[in-house]
């Protein structure tokens, strides 16, 4: 798929960078604000009418990386996340079985 166009490629025969792509379909969409979008999911989640579309977990590694990627910006040195991963999970675990 491109972006942001949403069109689906395809390879018409062997696939291999070397070999053209052929555009499949286009798709459509209706135009919503995402942040909205958000919020009204949030909100649905919130009163128990739909589920969360990503785990407790996944959602803490991405703060993670998010966190990790400004506290990079500003040091200028390479972040480790294995340790804040494994610690995110550890307190995940913790929570349920209390």
């Amino acid at each position: 798929m491109s972006l942001p166009d949403l069109r689906i490629w395809r390879y018409d025969g062997i696939r291999s960078w070397r070999e053209p792509l052929t555009e499949e379909r286009r798709l459509t969409v209706a135009p919503e604000n995402p942040y909205v979008a958000q919020w009204d999911h949030f909100a649905r989640v919130a009163r128990g009418e739909e589920a969360p579309l990503i785990s407790a977990e996944d959602a803490a590694r991405t703060q993670i990386v998010a966190e990790a990627v400004m506290e990079s910006s500003r040091s200028g040195s390479r972040i480790d996340l294995i340790n804040r991963y494994d610690a995110v999970s550890e307190l995940l675990r913790e929570s349920e079985t209390s």
